[in-house]
């Protein structure tokens, strides 16, 4: 009895495939993805620091004593809203000595000589926290501040953050409607892409169906290679990502502030997630509708 060689047993293949095409177009739809993302997340950092760098000014009575000042600076530290209390830049005192004559140096007039006083106060400069920047909110927080006992007055670029708060939920709705658009561009390319691919192997799907291969087995290697694909298109897109944001933090400045490692992890694992999700559901949706079809069809 002849023995079988082993060696020359071949494993089954699912048969020709344009897999350097499929993987192409997914790395590119993901790409795009990941450029609008970066440019979101960017956008949400600059306006977080220009939050943060607003300043609220807590001016004092007048007269008040140096226990009354501590009071105040203890209650101020306290409170939840106040970005980073132990830093001496985030809460900081400005007497109305060193006020005049910041005035003074910015205006170049000597207004305590002509009024013959000084009209300034004593006062706390605190930065609220980006998440507390709803105008809303600042509002009740001026209006806590005010209740402390000492506080004659708080003042901040009310116009200012109005403006930031205008603008950030203006562009907010655009951004959505883009990010929908550029969802439906990229699962159609996707999609496309691995339909035309699954074209070309509709006649080996119907043989596969004619010896009795049930539709999971049938399924299977078509939806497990349209996953590696799509993990293999998304690593290219993020390789590409990663490279375009080294390149730009060399010829940008500061553009690294507005980047975190954190985030950055995060979308790319969420870019890879994209392109494998996409990729199985448009094998397993064209293989599907391939072995519904009659032979007449796939002609």
């Amino acid at each position: 009895m002849n023995k079988v060689n082993k060696s020359n047993i071949q494993p089954t293949k699912v048969g020709s495939y344009p897999h350097t095409s499929v993987v192409l177009s997914i790395a590119t739809a993901i790409f795009m993805i990941g450029i609008f993302a970066l440019l979101i997340i960017h956008a949400d950092r600059l306006t977080a620091l220009l939050r943060e760098k607003i300043e609220v000014f807590i001016y004092l009575e007048k007269n008040i004593s140096p226990s009354q000042q501590d009071y105040i600076k203890h209650k101020l530290v306290s409170l939840p809203f106040i970005q980073n209390p132990k830093d001496s830049a985030v809460v900081r005192f400005v007497s109305k000595e060193q006020a005049a004559q910041e005035t003074i140096a910015k205006t170049g007039e000597d207004f305590v000589k002509f009024l013959g006083e000084n009209p300034l106060r004593d006062a706390f400069v605190v930065k609220i926290k980006d998440s507390y920047f709803q105008n809303e909110k600042l509002k009740l927080i001026k209006a806590q501040l005010e209740s402390i006992e000492g506080v004659f007055e708080v003042d901040y670029q009310q116009n200012f953050v109005e403006q930031i708060n205008s603008n950030v939920s203006r562009v907010g709705v655009i951004i959505l409607v883009f990010i929908l658009i550029l969802l439906a561009t990229v699962v159609l390319m996707i999609n496309s892409a691995i339909k035309l691919a699954l074209y070309s192997q509709r006649f080996l799907i119907r043989s596969m169906q004619l010896v009795g291969a049930m539709p999971v087995f049938i399924k299977k290697p078509f939806v497990i290679r349209a996953a590696l694909q799509g993990f293999v298109g998304s690593l290219l897109a993020c390789s590409g990502l990663l490279f375009s944001l080294t390149y730009l933090n060399l010829q940008i400045e500061d553009l690294s502030i507005l980047q975190d490692l954190g985030t950055l992890i995060g979308l790319f694992i969420c870019l890879v997630l994209v392109g494998v999700l996409v990729g199985v559901l448009s094998a397993y949706f064209a293989i599907t509708r391939y072995l519904k079809m009659s032979l007449d069809d796939l002609y």
